[in-house]
């Protein structure tokens, strides 16, 4: 009869409700998320007014565990939560406070890869040496555990090769002089401190799985939270 409808054409008109719903809330989920990483941004400015760190702060990433729909939530096997929040973090090393963070919201707009990106990060959060020496990139005709160094008036940089043709680039705004260790290896001062104080950011994590978000959030304008 006319008036009944089919049971395939019934499907189809199911079908079709699910698909429009579901469009309505991936672009719902994207808002919020744009509403968030804005927020997120302005919260991130304001971390270096409120707290003055000490001599050890060392830039690194970090992962807020996150499972809810969100366009740049990132898969790290290595970190305990696996998915979550990717960030930047340059923190005090004996506090663990997160004393400036960069948010990473995904791949360029052209979806291409960022070129040196660890260097970019690096330059961001401690806004110091703007340029790196060419000799300091370079890993042809060097000896193996060697070391170089550049300054600036606030900066040193060095560039040990740990490996052939794998160059380790750090910059400190501690360290003042080209001085080596008396280890085998012949690392500079400057990479084991940074290696001494780099567990700031694993506490930081563990401070904050004391707050976790994973229950459901409430509906309403109060569900978009800040990271």
């Amino acid at each position: 009869m006319s008036g009944r409808v089919t049971l395939k054409r019934r499907q189809r008109m199911c079908q079709k409700k699910k698909m429009r719903k579901s469009a309505m809330q991936r672009k719902c989920q994207k808002k919020k998320a744009e509403k968030s990483a804005t927020q997120n941004a302005a919260t991130c400015q304001r971390l270096p007014r409120l707290y003055d760190p000490g001599p050890e702060v060392t830039v690194d990433e970090q992962l807020v565990a996150f499972r809810r729909r969100c366009p740049f939530r990132q898969y790290m096997p290595s970190k305990p939560a696996k998915y979550g929040i990717k960030s930047w973090v340059a923190y005090d090393a004996k506090s663990s406070y997160a004393w400036k963070m960069q948010v990473y919201t995904g791949k360029l707009s052209d979806g291409a890869p960022e070129r040196n990106q660890g260097r970019r990060v690096v330059l961001d959060m401690t806004e110091g040496l703007k340029e790196v020496p060419s000799e300091l990139l370079a890993t042809n005709r060097r000896r193996v555990l060697s070391s170089q160094f550049a300054f600036t008036p606030t900066t040193t940089l060095v560039s040990y090769l740990a490996k052939k043709n794998k160059n380790v680039l750090l910059m400190s705004t501690r360290h003042t002089d080209a001085e080596i260790s008396n280890r085998d290896d012949g690392k500079p001062t400057i990479i084991l401190d940074y290696n001494r104080h780099k567990g700031g950011v694993d506490n930081l994590d563990k401070v904050v799985t004391y707050y976790s978000w994973r229950g459901r959030l409430p509906a309403g304008p109060s569900s978009s939270s800040t990271i």
